[in-house]
């Protein structure tokens, strides 16, 4: 049940689930309408809590009898939190109610004070744990929150195919009519195919349940990141498992004491509360996420004084409209790196260790670097009169043990709604041979885990409503560029190509204009008929990138890529080197760098890069496993090529297509090499006979090139190819 409250702490909205289990209209809830409904022992306590977390402007949690529509009192539990306009305005609160009466009776006794003891204080700022006892399966409400969640994400949303497919599998499940989820029922009941759908003719669910495990994989590494209950669909079957995720330590938190200061605190006391209610807490959160991410869009879309909702989401934005929601650093998020706090000797040399964060930290493009101590929590920054961008900050301490050895903590925070978005512990550090260096790969795992673009910080905005339209594009177009879904690329272009002409100063825009330029140079999709080749496009767009920014690695990786296109291999390795050398931190330089030296065939070279980039990623981009697997075949490691192969590549990339069919021809899978030949010609029927202009994209060794071409013979691809050379 969800509802909100104006600046004046009355309420004005509820939705049809409030008013359902109330029975009364919205009208009659209006205002303090809605307080008739709470038991009247109950109320004072609860008016309370409400007043003072809203003159504070914090979040609160408080639990209390609410009357149903049959006039029986229903124990509720209600979470609610304030929202700001895109100019920082307060616009009041907005909250979630959920009934937790059946869950409150099965709970110790002890546990009711222990709950409003400590709720008026309480702060959502991070993730709360799976339950103590691991063994136990989320509920039917924790599930359903979950897939709410991950449906409304930009990458569910914007694949309404495979939303169909999860909600019919997960509803069946929980139904108890997993026996149902067939291939045929799928198809028919799910995803709109006839009643005389045939699966053994139509690989549709097949390929469909195959792109839906890689983006619960993609959504589980970036917006589900912090997400409490896990929806999985397992290799071989269409019935979903559901578990907790694993448990994780309190997050430690920034926030202001009474004189303004910073000083550091601890969210044990919201895990506690929560956790004193078996089987409600992950439904709380999980409730209270998709509240607290997505209610504020729902409602700004309602309110006329919300100018970057309509920005960004209009179909139909002026550039105007679009110009004025720009915001100050070129629409990108800035992090302030504070000191860190390290309490007498230690290893760890506090200077060297800031220094080092704001040094990895700038190499990455996208954010805006600064070391400026953070003194309130409401400051914004206004460049060229535009609007405030979102602030992050980034903050750790040090813990020296008796016995030796120190733990290293950051934490990272968004300065505007004073919440945790991410924070990590380094333990059992010992000190350096060298001073000042004990730190140097915590401090490239902090950066990699925060300004990559997959890390945590683009992760958090993609959920957000109120970013700037240029930063959106950009998020738009990583998702894009780290597969292959042909249905993007044409929404991506346009976007890139009206931001870099309303922002000719946008040099990130540039440069990723050019990726997607030479995206359709190397697949084919997209290409406009009549313009100008996609890989001279390509190639000016680099260009102007470069001059724009030529400390951007970003900008000398696109040029990277156009040298290598036309075989201009030392221009091409020149840059590469220029990159690595500017950004040695972004897995994304180092594996396209990778890529290069393997299709200009240094194996060896190339592979070394791969892995580094590879190295500790849950989910690697599609071309960078396909090219891991191409690498270990060329070499002859046919285990280790299968294991790649099989790490659900892109159904559509032309280059993992051909590396799984080389390497199932090699170990005897003639049904897949069947298979996966009928799919390479379906999606390329001109590179049937001749797949080598799809390779050359790829690979520029004439020695390799002539070797895949004719193993791909020899599996069915080519047959008629009159270039193989013997």
């Amino acid at each position: 049940m969800i509802w909100t409250s104006g600046p004046d702490k009355l309420c004005d909205w509820f939705n049809r689930a409030w008013l359902e289990f109330t029975g009364r209209t919205m009208e009659q809830e209006f205002g303090n309408g809605w307080a008739e409904g709470v038991h009247p022992d109950d109320f004072s306590r609860c008016l309370s809590i409400y007043i003072t977390a809203f003159d504070r402007r914090e979040e609160f949690s408080m639990e209390y009898r609410l009357r149903r529509h049959d006039g029986v009192y229903r124990q509720v539990l209600d979470v609610g939190g304030p929202y700001f306009s895109v100019d920082g305005k307060f616009l009041g609160y907005y909250g979630s109610c959920i009934d937790v009466t059946e869950s409150r009776r099965d709970a110790p006794p002890t546990t009711r004070p222990e709950l409003e003891r400590l709720t008026p204080p309480a702060k959502v700022g991070g993730r709360a744990s799976p339950p103590a006892h691991p063994d136990k399966s989320p509920s039917g409400t924790e599930i359903r929150a979950a897939l709410a969640r991950m449906l409304s994400s930009d990458l569910f949303r914007t694949s309404p195919q495979l939303g169909a497919f999860l909600r019919f599998v997960v509803e069946a499940t929980l139904r108890g009519e997993g026996a149902r989820l067939k291939g045929y029922t799928i198809a028919v009941e799910a995803l709109g195919r006839r009643e005389d759908f045939d699966p053994q003719q139509d690989p549709i669910v097949r390929v469909e349940a195959g792109r839906l495990r890689r983006a619960l994989q993609e959504y589980y590494a970036s917006a589900g990141a912090t997400d409490l209950v896990a929806i999985d669909l397992p290799r071989g079957r269409y019935i979903p498992i559901f578990r907790y995720r694993r448990e994780e330590q309190a997050i430690p938190v920034r926030s202001m004491s009474e004189d303004g200061s910073l000083v550091v605190g601890t969210v044990h006391a919201w895990r506690k509360s929560v956790e004193a209610i078996p089987g409600v807490r992950l439904a709380l959160v999980s409730v209270a996420v998709l509240v607290l991410t997505g209610a504020a869009a729902l409602l700004a879309i309602g309110r006329s004084d919300h100018p970057i909702e309509r920005a960004t989401t209009a179909p139909v934005a002026s550039d105007q409209q679009l110009i004025s929601a720009f915001r100050a650093g070129n629409g990108m998020p800035f992090i302030s790196v504070q000191p860190v706090n390290v309490p007498g000797a230690s290893p760890i040399v506090p200077s060297a260790l800031r220094t080092k964060l704001l040094d990895a930290l700038s190499r990455f493009d996208g954010f805006n670097i600064t070391s400026e101590v953070v003194a309130s929590a409401n400051q914004s920054i206004v460049i060229a009169e535009r609007l405030p961008a979102r602030r992050y900050q980034l903050g750790g301490t040090v813990e020296n043990h008796d016995g030796g050895g120190t733990t290293l903590s950051f934490w990272l925070s968004d300065v505007s709604a004073s919440t945790v978005v991410w924070s990590r512990t380094f333990d059992g550090m010992l000190a350096s041979a060298a001073p000042g260096t004990t730190e140097d790969s915590i401090v490239r795992d902090v950066a990699v885990a925060l300004a990559e673009p997959f890390g945590i910080i683009n992760a958090y905005e993609r959920g957000r409503s109120d970013i700037d339209p240029r930063h959106a594009c950009l998020l738009r177009a990583y998702d894009y560029l780290r597969g292959l879904d042909a249905t993007l690329h044409s929404d991506v272009r346009t976007c890139l190509e009206r931001m870099t002409k309303l922002d000719p100063t946008f040099a990130n825009g540039f440069s990723t204009l050019s990726m997607v330029y030479h995206r359709e140079y190397s697949t084919g999709i997209g290409v406009m008929p009549g313009g100008p080749p996609a890989l001279d496009r390509a190639l000016k767009m680099a260009r102007q990138a470069v001059a724009l920014k030529p400390q951007s690695a970003r900008a000398h990786v696109a040029l990277l890529l156009n040298y290598f296109a036309r075989d201009a291999f030392a221009d091409a390795l020149a840059e590469g080197d220029a990159a690595l050398q500017l950004n040695p931190f972004d897995p994304t330089v180092t594996a396209l760098y990778g890529a290069i030296l393997v299709g200009t065939g240094q194996l060896d070279r190339g592979e070394a890069f791969l892995k580094r980039a590879s190295a500790g990623n849950t989910l690697n981009p599609t071309a960078l496993t396909a090219y891991l697997s191409l690498v270990s075949y060329l070499k002859g490691d046919l285990t280790t090529a299968s294991r790649y192969a099989n790490l659900d590549i892109s159904d559509t990339n032309p280059l993992g297509i051909i590396v799984r069919v080389l390497v199932a021809a090699q170990t005897g899978e003639r049904d897949r090499v069947h298979r996966l030949t009928e799919q390479f010609a379906t999606i390329y029927p001109a590179l049937r006979d001749d797949p080598r202009p799809a390779l050359e994209k790829f690979i520029r060794s004439q020695q390799i090139l002539d070797r895949l071409t004719r193993d791909l013979a020899a599996a069915g691809l080519g047959v008629k190819n009159p270039s193989v050379r013997q």
